[in-house]
C-alpha cells in the first residue's frame, strides 16, 4: 500500500535539496529500503526515513491488517496546510513529479 500525503511541497527550487520521506511500518522495512533504492535510481529525490508520525497516517489502518505499506511525506513543513492559502501556486510540481515516478516505478515493479 503506497500513502501519498502531502507531497508537493518543497520550497527548495534547486533539486539537490529535494527531501522526501519515507516512512515504514515494522513489517515493511523491506519494502522500504526497496523504495529508497527505487527512488535514488529513478527520481532526482533523497530519501529520509523518520517514522515519528506513522501511526497517524492513513496508512496505518492498512498495517494494522497486516499490509506492508509506505507512507510518502514531503520533509518539508507545509505552512498551507488546511488553509485557504493550499493552492497550487505554492506547491512545487516538479517535486510532486518525482514522487509520482517513484510511485509508478514501484507499481510497474512490483507487476513484472
Amino acid at each position: 500500500m503506497l500513502n501519498n500525503d502531502m507531497v508537493s511541497f518543497c520550497p527548495v527550487a534547486d533539486s539537490t535539496g529535494w527531501y522526501l520521506n519515507v516512512i515504514d511500518y515494522p513489517n515493511s522495512v523491506d519494502f522500504r529500503k526497496h523504495a529508497q533504492k527505487i527512488c535514488s535510481t529513478y527520481t532526482l529525490l533523497k530519501t529520509v526515513n523518520d517514522n515519528t508520525y506513522r501511526n497517524y497516517s492513513d496508512s496505518y489502518s492498512f498495517y494494522l491488517r497486516s499490509y506492508k505499506s509506505l507512507f510518502f511525506i514531503s520533509q518539508h513543513d507545509d505552512p498551507n496546510y488546511h488553509k485557504l492559502t493550499d493552492l497550487l501556486s505554492n506547491q512545487n510540481p516538479r517535486f510532486a513529479r518525482e514522487v509520482a515516478k517513484l510511485n509508478c516505478a514501484l507499481i510497474v515493479e512490483a507487476n513484472k
